[in-house]
């Protein structure tokens, strides 16, 4: 039997303190030649942090890692000293991992937004399986009108667990945002934290999170949402437009929000 849970949350803010802001590198994922990024090796995990601006890094360069033993790669914005905001963009071209293997991880760490609007799957699925944990956080001195996080793509992890994490504290921004594509994850969970505190700019357009994907389907996995908005005006913790489908896993949802807790 599957077990939802749904909390609701209002609250009121007097005051919301600044985030300091960090100055990094920009990094775009593409098939392009890889430029401007430091590889590291740990263990098993390969770390390819940003060095300059025009940073790029090839998915071969992804794939290879994984095939050649990795079985975490790890994307960094940098640290201070950059002079950019430190977004990563994946909307170029699709990451096909097949032939990766099983176990193996890739995590986005962006000083301000993670932005994927091509697919991320298995071109022959079986065999394979790719966790996904993403984290924007949201303190580059740009105006940013997206999200923390944003998925605007088709998202298969073949059993992988995926955890967003989306900060954002820009006029009309959310903190993890999903207006569109297909979400699965095969029995993998989904765990999606998103904290939206920028100034109103409509309704709903500061919601901690927004799922407007056609399909989200973990075939068992739980889904776990907690989304926290500290702007009013009708603006939400979470914002569900699509149905989520977990099987016999657990849904549990947390709404927090100085508007409406869930909408």
């Amino acid at each position: 039997m599957k077990k939802i849970t749904l909390l609701l949350f209002t609250f009121c803010v007097s005051s919301i303190l600044s985030l300091p802001t960090l100055a990094q590198f920009n990094i775009t994922i593409s098939n392009a030649s890889t430029v401007n990024m430091l590889a590291t090796n740990v263990g098993t995990v390969r770390t390819f942090t940003a060095n300059a601006t025009g940073a790029n890094l090839q998915i071969a360069d992804i794939i290879a890692a994984y095939t050649g033993g990795i079985t975490e790669v790890r994307i960094l914005t940098g640290a201070t000293g950059g002079i950019e905001d430190g977004n990563i963009t994946h909307t170029t071209n699709p990451i096909d991992y097949n032939g990766i293997g099983l176990g193996k991880t890739l995590t986005l760490v962006a000083n301000n937004t993670i932005n994927i609007s091509q697919n991320i799957t298995d071109g022959t699925v079986g065999g394979d399986l790719l966790n996904l944990n993403f984290t924007g956080n949201g303190l580059g001195a740009g105006v940013s009108i997206v999200a923390g996080v944003q998925m605007n793509a088709n998202i298969a992890t073949n059993g992988g667990n995926i955890t967003l994490v989306g900060t954002q504290n820009d006029a009309g921004a959310k903190g993890v945002n999903i207006p569109a594509g297909n979400i699965t994850t095969a029995g993998g969970f989904l765990s999606i934290t998103g904290i939206a505190s920028g100034a109103n700019a409509g309704v709903n357009t500061c919601d901690g999170i927004d799922i407007q994907s056609i399909t989200t389907n973990t075939a068992g996995g739980a889904i776990t949402l907690i989304g926290t908005s500290t702007n009013a005006n009708g603006n939400n913790g979470v914002q569900i437009d699509s149905p989520l489908n977990s099987g016999t896993g657990a849904i549990t949802i947390t709404g927090i929000s100085n508007g409406n807790a869930v909408g």
